[in-house]
């Protein structure tokens, strides 16, 4: 059993922080959001394999065009201090075949898309410290739901699967990854609770590339 790394975020404008950006980091795409900043993440384009957009029932395929679901997105917001989404940040196994990532993800998220929320899933694949690959996905999550091709208000119970319940949630996705990777037939599964936990020595220090 692999530990499985799950780290859960929300987009706040109030820390400076924007929708653009952090797709454009997921895409690794040079980008200007509404402020004039720019951020020039094509270097790491070469670590990037795929953006996958998935949408609940009844939504304008329209939206499923990376470009114009951040646009659209980004626009429905008007509070300085706006939310502009949640991520979440996963591992994925080495056992995962690259062109199956994307498939494991999807399916780790189906609930929150089945509950009407719009995820962009994009799958990286550098190198590890240990020389391996490190592939993991950036996934960001509408707080709106979709009326057709447009977002419509925010969606507040949905606060109510996160806020104060992240165990559970990281529980969740680590199952359903391991149910994934079952009727893929890959003999792996993933624990996403700390090492100190699962009752196993602290992880080894990480050093910067």
């Amino acid at each position: 059993m692999n530990a499985c790394h799950i780290r859960l975020g929300v987009i706040r404008r109030s820390r400076g922080e924007s929708l653009q950006h952090s797709a454009a980091y997921a895409m690794c795409e040079l980008i200007s959001d509404i402020n004039g900043k720019k951020r020039d993440y094509r270097p790491a384009r070469v670590h990037h394999r795929g953006t996958t957009v998935l949408l609940p029932r009844d939504a304008d395929c329209s939206l499923a065009e990376p470009h114009l679901l951040i646009l659209k997105a980004t626009s429905r917001e008007t509070r300085w201090d706006a939310q502009e989404g949640r991520t979440v940040v996963l591992s994925l196994p080495r056992a995962v075949p690259i062109q199956l990532a994307a498939v494991v993800t999807a399916y780790a998220i189906a609930p929150m898309v089945e509950r009407g929320m719009v995820a962009q899933v994009d799958i990286h694949e550098p190198a590890a410290s240990d020389g391996e690959r490190h592939p993991h996905a950036h996934i960001w999550l509408s707080q709106r739901t979709v009326e057709g091709g447009e977002f419509g208000p925010k969606q507040r119970e949905w606060n109510r699967i996160f806020v104060g319940n992240a165990p559970t949630i990281r529980a969740e996705i680590a199952a359903r990854m391991t149910q994934a990777m079952a009727m893929l037939g890959i003999a792996d599964s993933v624990d996403p609770r700390p090492s100190k936990s699962r009752g196993l020595p602290p992880p080894a220090e990480r050093l910067p590339r």
